[in-house]
């Protein structure tokens, strides 16, 4: 089960890769399916062959908020690898919380590792990566990145083990 914020129509490079990844998996005969939220999807759109759950969502601060996401993630077997795209805050901390009380493994793939850009950000996402999304990253059975240099950075500013990330 892929978990994203956002999914085509709606435009950005994360959204296409869980689509291409989703379509691979479905052609390969697994049973894949897409939670993500509402966010660009106004009209109707040609889905793919494949279940993608769209759940009303609201976006603050720059941060797409899925209140019922806990709620569709206790609802899975615990046997399902949730395929966790991470790019900000809210979506990460919700697998990985029901990952806990559900028993699922999760593979967190990380699209970008943004810096902060304004003062206040760097009050906010800073502590943030720190506390919880390291915490995220260390629970996932595997964290996917693009490149070797990515590798080394997050070995070292998260502490992950060389082994558990793949690029």
């Amino acid at each position: 089960v892929h978990v994203v914020s956002a999914f085509p129509p709606a435009l950005g490079g994360m959204e296409k890769v869980v689509q291409i990844l989703a379509r691979i998996q479905s052609d390969k005969k697994v049973d894949v399916s897409v939670i993500t939220s509402n966010q660009g999807a106004t009209e109707p759109y040609a889905e793919e062959n494949y279940a993608v759950v769209r759940l009303k969502s609201f976006v603050f601060a720059s941060t797409t908020i899925i209140p019922s996401l806990p709620y569709r993630l206790f609802r899975l077997n615990r046997h399902v690898v949730v395929h966790l795209h991470t790019t900000r805050a809210y979506i990460p901390e919700v697998v990985w919380i029901m990952s806990k009380l559900k028993g699922f493994s999760y593979i967190a793939h990380v699209h970008i590792d943004l810096p902060p850009t304004t003062l206040l950000g760097t009050f906010i996402l800073e502590p943030y990566k720190k506390l919880v999304l390291k915490r995220v990253l260390r629970s996932a059975t595997f964290v996917v990145v693009f490149t070797n240099d990515q590798k080394k950075v997050f070995h070292e500013k998260y502490n992950l083990p060389h082994d558990r990330i793949k690029v």
